[in-house]
């Protein structure tokens, strides 16, 4: 089976993947939009770069199919980069994630199953409820948003 993604195998010690934080303007206040888990955790989309796909275009595809939901890209917030062992084969891994600031246009109504529903914060509520990884890149969106207000 040919790799269609950038996505870790025995083979191969990388994993690209792409994301961003979904963000909306109401009453002068930053809204982030936050994934739902089944067990009620909270996280941003992300997900593997395909091959052939850009980086803003696989944030914008993850967005879409894990929320439902359509956004526009306003700019770019960096790369996490991690060093680890993969869970599942035990291999070493080399991951990058790229993040952007997605600025939300609409509400498709269909999403996968991967997340129950979203839920809209303020980016001071986002930060408390996500994991201190993706907190920072909120805060990084904060940051663009004071930079680059549209």
């Amino acid at each position: 089976m040919a790799l269609k993604e950038y996505r870790l195998t025995k083979e191969w010690p990388y994993h690209v993947s792409c994301g961003g934080v979904v963000y909306r303007l109401e009453n002068n206040d930053v809204e982030v939009m936050l994934l739902v888990r089944h067990d009620g955790s909270f996280d941003i989309p992300k997900g593997t770069l395909h091959f052939g796909e850009t980086l803003e275009a696989c944030a914008l595809r993850e967005v879409e199919e894990e929320s439902g939901q359509t956004a526009e890209v306003a700019g770019y917030l960096g790369s996490a980069l991690a060093e680890g062992v993969d869970k599942n084969s035990g291999a070493k891994i080399s991951k990058a994630t790229h993040y952007f600031a997605l600025n939300w246009l609409s509400d498709t109504g269909k999403h996968d199953d991967e997340y129950d529903h979203i839920e809209w914060a303020t980016a001071e509520e986002a930060q408390s409820k996500l994991k201190a990884s993706s907190a920072e890149i909120v805060g990084r969106l904060l940051e663009f948003v004071r930079l680059f207000p549209s």
